[in-house]
């Protein structure tokens, strides 16, 4: 092998490096709890007088707080190989965790009232899960993906911005890559959590 392409090959390796730290570091900043947790505050940004902040509290709780501790168990346990779960058949008792509690989040801020653009985003992260969960008996979704384009239309509805909405969408992008870069997901697969949390948390805040 001549110089070159040893020089060429150790190029390969490097930007491979690089793409794999920038992946990995994409998927640890936009975990779904994390991305979730903000949309649910720019919800209450948008309703400072209505106590927005105050039935943030239990949205946050129950559709986030709750099943990521359960995660973080399963997975001192051994129960999951990782924190993303990345294993299908590992995540049926995730979906079902989220779901429950994401149910009883929607429920009770129905019963005290919140504002109904919270309780849209509480529905359509029910709907996203539920989704999500009986799509898994096939296919692995992307949460990481259905999380970053449920918010990109969070970001929408609350700004109204074409700017702050375009680079949510070149997030998702990224955040999509990264899944595929570490082979964590095929491309199909985030392009369906993409599709389901765009739609769902859309369509919710046209029917609410």
């Amino acid at each position: 092998m001549s110089g070159q392409e040893t020089l060429h090959l150790q190029g390969i390796r490097g930007i491979n490096v690089v793409s794999d730290l920038v992946a990995r570091g994409l998927t640890a900043l936009f975990l779904p709890p994390i991305v979730m947790s903000v949309g649910f505050f720019l919800m209450s940004v948008r309703h400072p007088t209505d106590d927005g902040w105050f039935f943030t509290i239990p949205a946050i709780s129950g559709a986030v707080v709750v099943p990521v501790i359960v995660l973080l168990v399963l997975w001192k346990k051994g129960r999951i190989s990782s924190s993303n779960a990345n294993r299908r058949e590992e995540r049926g008792i995730l979906y079902c965790t989220s779901f429950v509690c994401a149910v009883i989040s929607t429920v009770v801020l129905v019963k005290a009232g919140a504002p109904k653009e919270l309780i849209a985003v509480a529905t359509a992260n029910v709907l996203t899960i539920l989704s999500a969960w009986v799509l898994n008996r096939k296919l692995k979704v992307s949460v990481h993906c259905g999380a970053a384009a449920g918010v990109t239309a969070i970001v929408w509805h609350v700004t109204q911005s074409s700017s702050a909405t375009l680079l949510c969408c070149a997030l998702v992008l990224l955040i999509a890559w990264s899944r595929y870069c570490l082979k964590a997901h095929t491309m199909p697969e985030t392009i369906v959590g993409t599709v389901l949390g765009g739609a769902y948390f859309s369509a919710a805040f046209s029917i609410f």
